[in-house]
């Protein structure tokens, strides 16, 4: 069973477990179960169509998804937040970009209003009103970082673990002391770390990057606090689940908090379909591999668009469901490191299959990526 396989058939168990929020109205609820429907057969009949045709299918498929999440989100009050209009977002550049042949400057910024705003609310997540380089967005999915799009510098997700120390340096009375280690960085291609720290506020809220003697044995950054930051008069986790792993992710330029990655997921594939859809002459010759620097990234992408967004649909379902109250209990069982269960449909439902995962994910692991279980470029 592949990742993808077992996030469908978790999703699908959904339609008859119902998160409690999905269940607000009839309408919600058939909401929810149409757009899972929907969902699953685009994303099914991608490998049966060539990248010609094939982010069509990818975006719509993450569209009925965000239909469905809207459905099942708990801050969502009435038919105008839970209820998505239009796709919210647009490509002003696509014709010019789409002639010169090269899509990684193309511009694209929301609309204000509509599927991609609405989405960014309920997913407590910015927005790009300023608008973003395509190649930001892209370089922004985890899954893009051994095929980026575009020149340098390129900002990535990194991992983010809280461990103990090990550096004899940092070894006191009471032994080791926690920190977190970030590892993802190519340290020998940053030039300037106070340039490249700002996109990730997170993990250095004051711009000023790491020392050289911030550097652990295996390349790693050390930073010297425990594993979440004091902010707004609590201790917050740092960084966010992306298929089980805890991610740092970089925020768009002139932003100061990082898009949820379901949103970056739909600026890339919208942006592709639309290129697909009303430049088709101009599309096959972005993605012919002979003659386009691009179309190997573009390939790559849309491969791993079938594979983990499902996955990470069903993260983020749990994750939009929650009530406040539920967020606040979650955050601190995660944050005492305790044992306590979720008793929440959808957490169960996921054990289920979570063993299996587990197993495929450590096989693709194996002798690949550690950040993106896909092979070095």
């Amino acid at each position: 069973m592949s990742q993808a396989d077992a996030a469908w058939r978790t999703l699908r168990q959904l339609r008859s477990e119902l998160p409690a929020t999905a269940c607000g109205s009839p309408k919600r609820k058939n909401t929810f179960n149409a757009s899972l429907e929907q969902a699953e057969q685009y994303f099914r009949a991608t490998p049966f169509v060539g990248y010609e045709t094939r982010p069509v299918l990818l975006f719509y498929g993450l569209s009925q998804l965000g239909r469905t999440l809207a459905a099942a989100a708990a801050r969502a009050s009435g038919d105008s937040d839970w209820e998505l209009s239009g796709h919210g977002i647009r490509v002003p550049g696509m014709s010019q970009a789409a002639a010169s042949g090269r899509i990684s400057a193309m511009p694209v910024r929301d609309q204000g209003k509509g599927s991609f705003t609405q989405l960014a609310h309920l997913l407590r997540s910015p927005t790009i009103p300023a608008g973003a380089p395509l190649k930001e967005l892209w370089n922004s999915i985890p899954e893009a970082r051994d095929f980026p799009l575009g020149d340098h510098p390129r900002y990535h997700p990194l991992k983010v673990e809280g461990r103990t120390d090990p550096r004899p340096s940092r070894m006191g009375d009471w032994g080791a002391p926690q920190a977190v280690f970030v590892s993802g960085i190519q340290l020998d291609a940053v030039t300037d770390v106070s340039s490249f720290a700002v996109r990730y506020p997170e993990l250095w809220p004051d711009g000023r990057g790491w020392s050289a003697d911030s550097v652990g044995p295996m390349g790693e950054v050390v930073i010297e606090r425990l594993s979440g930051d004091w902010r707004r008069g609590r201790n917050e986790l740092i960084g966010t689940i992306y298929l089980g792993r805890r991610l740092a992710f970089p925020v768009m330029p002139g932003g100061d908090r990082p898009l949820h990655p379901i949103l970056s997921w739909w600026a890339a594939l919208y942006s592709l379909s639309m290129l697909a859809r009303y430049e088709p002459a101009a599309w096959n010759k972005i993605i012919d591999v002979d003659k386009s620097r691009e179309a190997v990234p573009i390939e790559h992408l849309l491969n791993c668009a079938q594979e983990s967004i499902p996955g990470l649909a069903l993260e983020a379902i749990e994750q939009i469901s929650m009530t406040d109250e539920e967020r606040e209990k979650q955050r601190k069982e995660i944050e005492q490191s305790t044992e306590k269960k979720d008793s929440s449909p959808i957490r169960a439902l996921r054990e289920k299959v979570g063993s299996a995962v587990r197993e495929i994910v450590a096989q693709r692991r194996d002798g690949k990526s550690e950040l993106t279980g896909e092979k070095p470029a």
